[in-house]
């Protein structure tokens, strides 16, 4: 794949060296980043003269700096020899030069076209000056939000609570939020982040502010739409609404995607809205903040004005973005505690409140709580001693996989709330179509909630897409949809390879449609006047949009069993999380901590017990120098 997308490097490596081909080979086995590709062609102003093994080590370094991005980090540290020997190593045999020789290259006569051009050197670390200019950008914003805090606003008795009374750490994050004009809200699962969101809310609409003043955001379409559900129910469920609480019910908008809220366009690769076209909100509150990447993050600061309040709420030690940076991680540590309110205490109880104490000492890397205590996960010798309480380990023979997964699709998939009806008889006779442009409704829309309703409830989990004996999401992606087409053989005629009622996960951002890279949806049979066809059904506001599965096809997957990756922004009742035995770094502690508080109440855990432990005690690596850009004292901080 890199020796057809890197041609510009290629020539910086002369040509048809053979080491060219090996080393883009060798690198992009590291997670080297094609997104950082344009880097390559900026280094076309490498000097004409320079001799080639110059050339070729230059080259090199380069590929080490997108391969650090593509391992989410902005920059490549030039005196970590565990980094850069790593890089190496794993180019041997290819003739790799000793890294000395490579780190002398920032200092040599006549480079200054690239190390003052599309590179940086700043002191030990090399940088595209892509990054530093966004890393330099962002630090700069986030400074000049941190002032006093305005007075702190006297809630009223009942506006505390939301609907149950709100905890001492909850008020005080109110305040803060309400106080500041850039406060961050954290907290791990079940301490009520929502909750304190529609507190806010309510002390805005009730302090004047308009409905139109207020903005509601989330990094994925799945995260967007679990915070509108969550904000809702919380409204719903209060005792003693008044008009007001009415309004916010009726009228506040729905939250989007940040790429939605900012108005990306693709085509152009920009926003719509940025320094000279800002935001008119004069409150935005944005969910799930620790996905959100560098760049994505220093367009939300410019399209705000100053004077416009900026709340984000996450958890700093669930994985950060895809993409290079961890802004939401280092704002929290290196911003001053004024700024932050961090919620402790914990609303799950008994099987939940397992969960989340193994999640927490997973986060600790507390091999020994883990191995044994109150807090250590169940070990089940076979499944059907698996019970579905708190955090259960069953060490994944190819015999318990198999009879795992059947029991996973009878008691998850294809079964529904005893007061829903019959699977079978929800799923096949098909929909009938509302008039053109009406909505789901009636007995039409109750069947589209059961189907989307179930797939909401669990999931399986897993770190990679492709791995051995089964354990990938591919694989158990196949077994499941196997297991799905042997149950509906009655109803079918040869193996398609989607059918009614399966779950799918978007691939690609559809702006037309709306439709975003991980948001999930189902398989229904809909029919339109004499047509039936499979439509993919997917959550829209109170009720569903559906699109022709035709149309969508090449976009979609199977979603019963996805990465860890894209389940955040997810919450399930129930999780399996399977992790085969892999070498490499892809199972951390973040991994598993994040999978882990993907679920509210039970995970069963399907890994070796060497394989567990090791991700316990493996942290991420990811380099970023905006903490040390933010660890400037502000004025006026008091």
């Amino acid at each position: 794949m890199l020796e057809t997308t890197l041609p510009p490097l290629r020539g910086v490596l002369g040509g048809a060296d053979p080491r060219a081909a090996r080393w883009q080979r060798g690198l992009g086995q590291l997670f080297l980043s094609e997104g950082c590709l344009a880097l390559a062609d900026e280094l076309a102003r490498i000097p004409a003269d320079l001799e080639p093994e110059a050339r070729q080590d230059l080259a090199l370094l380069v590929l080490m700096l997108l391969a650090e991005h593509g391992r989410g980090s902005t920059f490549l540290p030039l005196d970590d020899p565990a980094v850069t020997g790593a890089y190496l190593t794993a180019l041997e045999g290819s003739a790799a030069p000793p890294w000395e020789r490579l780190r002398a290259l920032v200092d040599r006569p006549g480079l200054e076209g690239v190390f003052q051009g599309p590179l940086v050197v700043e002191g030990p670390r090399l940088l595209s000056r892509r990054y530093a200019r966004s890393e330099a950008a962002l630090a700069e914003v986030i400074l000049g939000r941190i002032k006093p805090p305005t007075a702190l606003p006297v809630l009223e008795g009942r506006l505390l609570r939301c609907p149950n009374p709100l905890t001492e750490d909850q008020i005080a994050a109110v305040q803060v939020a309400m106080s500041r004009s850039l406060a961050l809200i954290t907290g791990g699962p079940g301490t009520g982040k929502t909750t304190i969101v529609v507190a806010m809310l309510r002390a805005w609409v009730h302090a004047g502010r308009d409905l139109d003043d207020l903005l509601l955001a989330a990094p994925t379409g799945k995260a967007a739409q679990r915070m509108g559900q969550a904000i809702r129910k919380g409204l719903t469920e209060i005792n003693d609404r008044d008009e007001l609480d009415d309004l916010l019910l009726e009228r506040l908008r729905p939250p989007q995607t940040l790429h939605l809220l900012l108005g990306w366009h693709p085509g152009q690769a920009s926003f719509l809205h940025h320094e000279g076209n800002l935001l008119s909100a004069k409150v935005v509150i944005v969910d799930e903040a620790s996905m959100i990447s560098q760049e994505l993050m220093e367009g939300l600061f410019a399209a705000l004005d100053e004077k416009t309040a900026l709340v984000l709420l996450g958890d700093p030690d669930q994985l950060p973005s895809v993409d290079a940076g961890q802004v939401f991680r280092d704002m929290v540590a290196a911003l001053p505690p004024g700024t932050r309110s961090h919620l402790e205490h914990s609303h799950r109880m008994g099987a939940g409140g397992h969960l989340l104490e193994v999640a927490r000492a997973v986060n600790r890397g507390d091999l020994e709580a883990l191995r044994e205590g109150p807090h250590a996960p169940a070990l089940r010798d076979t499944v059907a001693a698996v019970l579905g309480e708190g955090v259960e380990h069953l060490v994944p023979t190819p015999a318990h996989l198999k009879a795992f997964l059947e029991r996973w699709f009878r008691d998850q998939v294809w079964k529904l709330p005893e007061d829903a009806g019959d699977l079978d008889t929800i799923l096949f006779p098909p929909l009938e179509a509302p008039a053109p442009g009406a909505p789901w409704q009636g007995v039409e829309l109750t069947r589209i909630a059961a189907v989307t309703d179930a797939f909401n409830r669990s999931k399986i989990l897993c770190p990679v897409n492709s791995g051995p004996d089964g354990m990938s999401v591919d694989a158990l992606n196949d077994a499941l949809h196997a297991l799905a087409l042997e149950k509906a053989r009655h109803r079918l005629a040869g193996t398609p390879d989607l059918i009614a009622g399966e779950p799918v996960l978007v691939l690609h951002n559809d702006y037309r449609r709306e439709l975003f890279n991980g948001d999930q949806g189902v398989v229904m049979l809909v029919r339109r006047g004499e047509t039936t066809r499979p439509e993919v059904f997917f959550p829209r506001g109170e009720g569903y949009v559906s699109f022709p599965l035709g149309v969508l096809r090449d976009q979609l997957t199977l979603c019963y069993a996805m990465t860890v990756h894209k389940a955040q922004g997810s919450e399930y009742d129930r999780v399996a999380l399977v992790v085969p035995d892999l070498e490499g770094e892809f199972l951390t502690r973040g991994i598993l901590y994040t999978a882990l508080t993907r679920s509210r109440k039970v995970v069963t855990l399907l890994a070796s017990q060497e394989t567990w432990e090791k991700g316990v005690r493996r942290e991420a690596r990811r380099f970023s120098r905006l903490g040390q850009l933010l660890s400037v004292p502000a004025a006026g901080e008091a």
